[in-house]
C-alpha cells in the first residue's frame, strides 16, 4: 500500500512529537519526585558525600590565592644554614617545576653522595696514601663536614615538614568549607556559588594531594639522612679515638658506640677470624 507524501510526513512528524514528549514527561517526573521525596534527596546527599574526587593537576599556585589564602607568604624564619638548593614550601608551590626540583632531586642527590663517601674504604685509602696522617685527618675533616651539613637538611626538612602539615590542614579546611557550600546549594536548589564552591573544592584537593605526596618524601628523606649520621657517627667515633693507633697501625681504642666500625676498618678481629687467616698462610 503506498502513502502519499502528505501522509508519510504527518506519520514521521507524529512519531518525532510522541518521542519529545515521553522525554519531556520522563525528565519532567524525576525532577518533582527529588522536590517531593525525601527518599530521593537523602540519595542525593550520600551520592554527594561520597564524590571524594582525588583531582591532581598542576595549577598549585594560583589554587591557593582563591581559597583564603590557603599557601602561606615564603618563610623567611628558615634556619641560616649553607645548605644549598634549600627552598620553603611556599615558594615550590609558587613554581612547581623548579620547586620540586630543589625539593626532591636536590635531597636525592645529597643522600647519595653522602652514602658514597660513608662506602669509602678508609683501610685501602691509608694503606695507599703517601701521608697517612694527613689522609686520615682530611677524610676525619670531611665526614664532619658532612655530618654537619646533614644536621642542617635535617633541620630545615622537620620546618618543611611543618609547613606542609599547616597546609594540609588549611586544604581539608577549604574542602569542607565547599563541601558545605555545595550542600547549602542543592539543598535549596540555588546555582548562585556553585562554579566557585567547585572550583574551591578542586583547588583544595589538588593541593591536599600535593602536600601528602610531599610529606612521604620528607619523611623518607629524614630516615635516610638519620640512618646516614648514626652511621657517621661511629666511624667519626671510631677514627677520632683511635686516631694515633690507626697513622701508626698499633693501638685501638674501643668507642662506647660498639665494635661495629672497628671490625669494618680491620683494626680488631675475633679470635675465630685471626686462626682462620692464620691458617690459610
Amino acid at each position: 500500500m503506498a502513502f502519499t507524501p502528505e501522509i508519510k510526513n504527518f506519520i514521521k512528524n507524529t512519531i518525532i512529537f510522541t518521542l519529545i514528549f515521553a522525554v519531556v514527561i520522563h525528565f519532567s517526573w524525576e525532577y518533582f519526585s527529588s522536590l517531593s521525596g525525601s527518599s530521593a534527596q537523602a540519595h542525593n546527599n550520600a551520592n554527594f558525600e561520597n564524590a571524594n574526587i582525588s583531582y591532581v593537576g598542576n595549577s598549585a599556585t594560583a589554587l591557593s590565592l582563591r581559597i583564603g589564602g590557603i599557601i602561606p607568604q615564603k618563610n623567611t624564619n628558615l634556619s641560616n644554614n649553607s645548605v644549598d638548593n634549600i627552598i620553603s614550601i611556599a615558594e615550590v608551590l609558587n613554581n612547581p617545576v623548579a620547586g620540586q626540583e630543589k625539593l626532591i632531586a636536590s635531597n636525592m642527590a645529597a643522600i647519595t653522595a653522602y652514602a658514597n663517601i660513608l662506602k669509602t674504604d678508609i683501610v685501602a685509602m691509608l694503606d695507599t696514601a703517601a701521608n697517612r696522617q694527613a689522609s686520615l685527618d682530611n677524610h676525619i675533616s670531611l665526614l664532619k663536614s658532612y655530618y654537619l651539613k646533614t644536621q642542617e637538611r635535617l633541620n630545615i626538612i622537620g620546618e618543611q615538614k611543618t609547613e606542609v602539615q599547616s597546609l594540609l590542614t588549611n586544604a581539608t579546611n577549604a574542602q569542607n568549607t565547599a563541601k558545605n557550600t555545595l550542600q547549602n546549594s542543592y539543598n535549596v536548589f540555588e546555582y548562585s556559588g556553585v562554579n566557585s564552591a567547585i572550583n574551591d573544592y578542586l583547588d583544595a584537593k589538588n593541593l591536599d594531594s600535593r602536600m601528602k605526596i610531599y610529606a612521604i618524601y620528607l619523611d623518607r628523606f629524614e630516615k635516610s639522612y638519620l640512618a646516614l649520621q648514626n652511621k657517621n657517627r661511629k666511624i667519626l667515633d671510631a677514627l677520632m679515638n683511635n686516631r694515633e693507633g690507626i697513622i701508626r697501625k698499633s693501638m685501638v681504642v674501643i668507642p662506647d658506640t660498639g665494635t661495629d666500625i672497628i671490625k669494618e676498618l680491620g683494626l680488631i678481629q675475633s679470635e675465630a677470624d685471626y686462626k682462620a687467616k692464620q691458617a690459610l698462610q
